[in-house]
């Protein structure tokens, strides 16, 4: 506040007068005053940005912010005649512009002016730098106030809470006449929102209590239970939040076992089989709040599954009104054990075959008995020679 003060009035180039010469002016001259008060009258006026959270120094160009700080924007303005001059800047009028579109580049303008201001407008603007593309500012309403001097003739200021019309109305504030050589300021404040979306996919095998896993293990023809946990973790308000669930195929959602869990419902039973066909409204929820989907599904049987272990990625869906939509996938392996095929034994014909391995057995056993045939024919040659 004392910062705050000193660059009032600093912005005065110290040339107020005193109250009794000031009242002198006045008493003196009514008339000139009053001809004095309808001419036109040197205006000033400068536009500051500051993080509040970060407790940054007051710039008059930009400053850096991330999500849920407070920036605050100062139009200071003054009237910059001669105390004595009588010339009063009537119904000041300020405009803050809080820009409401997401982007990381975010521009804050202003206005301000007297209706016998010269000149009689005057623009400004600063800039906020966000860390993220998805961010935006949002006015925190009942935060705009008026610094300005208790009276004509005083160094003091006084703090009022002011309209919200500054930001929220096409045209401003007016804030009331200034007298010369006296300043004021109008700050308002705008927090930094960030839309955000946490999910989590699970499931457990139906009787398995408390084994939740986002990557498990199941037999076929096994009922699971998947839950979908969601959260919101932005700084916003959700509305018409819708869960959806993306089955793998030949697995089939078990009817009327959809469940609804929240700060209000403890296991609701849905009255729809909406969760893998386009997805259930399960309401709107504040920053930090969470709400769980349980829901039950049918593993393929034996039959429907291929020998080997198939792997069954479900993907869970989450989607508030007027934001994307964020995923996140559970795994669970299912196995088919198959019996391997045992080889056939062979067996030995009864009678050989004319070719094949057989011919060739038949061909070595009739030389053999032709060889022993010669041989007792030249051993009977032998002896009778003797």
């Amino acid at each position: 506040m004392k910062k705050l003060i000193s660059r009032v009035f600093a912005s005065t180039r110290m040339r107020m007068l005193s109250g009794a010469t000031l009242a002198l002016a006045y008493a003196i001259s009514p008339v000139a005053i009053a001809s004095a008060q309808a001419q036109s009258v040197k205006f000033e006026a400068t536009t500051y940005v500051a993080n509040y959270t970060a407790k940054t120094n007051w710039s008059k160009t930009s400053v850096n912010a991330t999500y849920d700080q407070v920036v605050k924007v100062d139009v200071t303005y003054d009237n910059d005649e001669a105390a004595g001059s009588g010339k009063v800047a009537n119904n000041v009028r300020v405009k803050i512009n809080i820009p409401s579109a997401a982007g990381k580049s975010q521009t804050i303008t202003t206005t301000a002016g007297a209706d016998n201001s010269n000149p009689a407008k005057i623009n400004g603007s600063v800039k906020v730098n966000l860390d993220r593309s998805d961010a935006y500012l949002q006015y925190i309403p009942g935060s705009a106030v008026w610094q300005h001097a208790v009276s004509a003739t005083s160094n003091k200021t006084t703090e009022t809470s002011i309209s919200d019309s500054v930001v929220t109305s096409a045209n401003g504030l007016v804030l009331g006449n200034e007298n010369p050589c006296q300043a004021g300021s109008v700050v308002v404040e705008a927090r930094v929102m960030v839309p955000g979306v946490r999910i989590v996919k699970q499931s457990e095998v139906l009787g398995q209590s408390n084994k939740w896993s986002n990557d498990n293990s199941a037999q076929p023809g096994d009922t699971l239970k998947y839950m979908i946990t969601y959260q919101n973790v932005g700084n916003t308000e959700q509305k018409n939040v819708v869960i959806g669930d993306n089955l793998p195929p030949k697995m089939t959602l078990v009817p009327n076992t959809t469940l609804l869990y929240n700060s209000v419902e403890n296991g609701k039973l849905l009255n729809t089989n909406n969760i893998t066909n386009g997805g259930v409204v399960i309401g709107n929820y504040m920053p930090g709040a969470t709400a769980y989907v349980v829901f039950e599904v049918k593993v393929p049987s034996v039959s429907e599954l291929a020998c080997g272990n198939t792997q069954f990625r479900n993907v869970g869906v989450v989607q508030p009104q007027g934001m994307g939509q964020y995923y996140n996938t559970a795994i669970t392996n299912v196995m088919k054990q198959c019996t391997p095929t045992t080889p056939s034994t062979p067996t030995t014909p009864s009678q050989l075959p004319n070719t094949g391995a057989g011919n060739v057995f038949g061909l070595f056993a009739g030389a053999a008995v032709a060889g022993f045939a010669g041989y007792r024919l030249f051993l009977s040659r032998r002896l009778a020679r003797r």
